[in-house]
């Protein structure tokens, strides 16, 4: 059975997570300085393609417009990019975002499922930015709404991704004797559409796939682990789901010996790494199911 974004997190968890634009933005920020892999992602992505005869552009769980900062100059300069979230919160930033790449910008909320009732062959060039692992059972409608001569650009995080911070969780939890999950929402989540298996995924509904890992780690030195905390806390109501909905009077409790775990580590090591290896799907020839 194909996992779906209702059965991990609901709308109000995804809020929690993501409404803040200017942590996000901080986010970014931190991501770039600390990265062993110096390159944009974005930039890997869309490395070697000719999108000067794109017009319509659908980016799905488009936020506050992460990788359409990445379009300036590349679209045709009729272009409209219609940005998709289900947080209303994100319009005027996703449009301000396109605007200032020159072109113009139309916002809807709601639900990914909203494709389903687009018209075919409706768009260009449609992009999931570290979004599709909460719809994989929507690639089939992602390729129906594009073009036959389209593209598909996919970014996505390993499986494997931020596990020192879930195997201190597990350590967390039962320190302060909370009994750990057999699995995390965040680790299903992470699977339910990963670079080691998303091909596996898209080669059904497009003729050819290309994959591009993008190998990288975040390395915080001791001097600056508050902004490793920082950025864990970001993503706490992701990564720690079960424990704010099963243990919600310990859960601060565990948080707390995580942050000092990884505080630890890094006075040990010197740094305290995270895992953030991250891959780039580029999709051409949409197959069309009748």
């Amino acid at each position: 059975m194909m996992t779906t974004m209702k059965d991990l997190y609901s709308e109000q968890e995804i809020e929690k997570a993501y409404k803040d634009v200017d942590e996000h933005i901080k986010t970014k920020h931190i991501i770039t300085k600390y990265s062993t892999n110096t390159l944009d992602i974005r930039d890997v992505a869309l490395g070697g393609i000719d999108l000067s005869g794109i017009r319509r552009v659908l980016d799905i769980g488009c936020g506050y417009g992460f990788f359409i900062e990445k379009l300036k100059g590349l679209l045709d300069s009729r272009a409209v990019v219609t940005g998709l979230d289900i947080l209303e919160s994100n319009k005027g930033p996703f449009l301000n975002s396109v605007a200032k790449v020159g072109y113009k910008g139309r916002f809807a909320r709601g639900m990914a499922e909203i494709i389903k009732d687009m018209e075919d062959n409706a768009f260009d060039l449609v992009i999931t930015s570290y979004s599709l692992y909460f719809f994989p059972h929507l690639i089939k409608e992602i390729s129906r709404v594009i073009r036959p001569d389209g593209l598909f650009i996919a970014l996505t995080h390993s499986k494997f991704s931020i596990n020192e911070v879930i195997s201190l969780m597990y350590s967390a939890m039962e320190k302060k004797d909370v009994s750990p999950p057999e699995t995390t929402s965040i680790l299903r989540l992470f699977m339910a559409f990963s670079s080691e298996d998303g091909s596996l995924q898209l080669e059904p509904y497009f003729g050819r796939v290309e994959k591009v890992i993008f190998k990288n780690a975040l390395i915080f030195p001791l001097d600056n682990i508050d902004e490793c905390i920082s950025y864990v806390k970001t993503k706490q109501h992701l990564l720690f789901k079960e424990l704010f909905r099963d243990f919600p009077k310990k859960a601060e409790d565990v948080i707390d010996c995580i942050y000092q775990e990884i505080y630890s580590h890094a006075q040990q090591k010197g740094v305290f790494k995270i895992s953030k290896d991250d891959a780039v799907f580029r999709c051409l020839n949409p197959r069309k199911f009748i």
